[in-house]
C-alpha cells in the first residue's frame, strides 16, 4: 500500500508505513509465550488502565530494539492525519529503514519460535 501511494502522496504512505509496522508487532507478540491473550492481541496502542499494556508499552519493555523506530513511525502517521504540515523530504528515505528495521525484527523473532494458536489462553 505504501508503495502505491507513495508517488503521489508521500504524506499518507506514512500512515500505511505506520499500520504495516504495528501489523508485524502484532504478529510477533501473538507468539509470546509468556503474555497472556490480551497482551498477545492489544487492542490500543496506549492503555491508560491499571496494569493493562498496549502496543506502545509492549514494544517498550519487549522490543527495545525497535522501540524509537515504531514510536518515530506512530508520530509520521499521526502527524500525517492530524496535523498540517507536509512532512520534510527526507522523511521517506527515514522511515523506510525504520519500517525495515521492524520487518527484520519480527520476521527473525517469528522465524525462531513456535506458533501459539489465537484462541489460546
Amino acid at each position: 500500500m505504501s508503495d502505491y501511494l507513495l508517488p503521489v502522496h508521500e504524506d499518507w504512505a506514512m500512515v500505511a508505513l505506520f499500520y504495516s509496522a504495528m501489523h508485524l508487532v502484532h504478529s510477533s507478540l501473538a507468539d509470546e509465550m509468556t503474555l497472556n491473550k490480551d497482551e498477545r492481541h492489544p487492542r490500543k496502542h496506549s492503555s491508560i488502565e491499571p496494569g493493562a499494556r498496549g502496543t506502545n508499552q509492549m514494544v517498550h519493555s519487549l522490543y527495545s530494539p525497535i522501540a524509537v523506530s515504531y514510536m518515530s513511525l506512530m508520530e509520521l502517521s499521526h502527524r500525517t492525519r492530524y496535523d498540517i504540515a507536509q512532512l520534510g523530504p527526507m522523511t521517506v528515505p527515514g522511515a523506510t529503514q525504520q519500517w525495515q528495521s521492524i520487518q527484520r525484527f519480527c520476521t527473525n523473532l517469528n522465524d525462531g519460535r513456535p506458533w501459539i494458536p489465537s484462541q489460546a489462553q
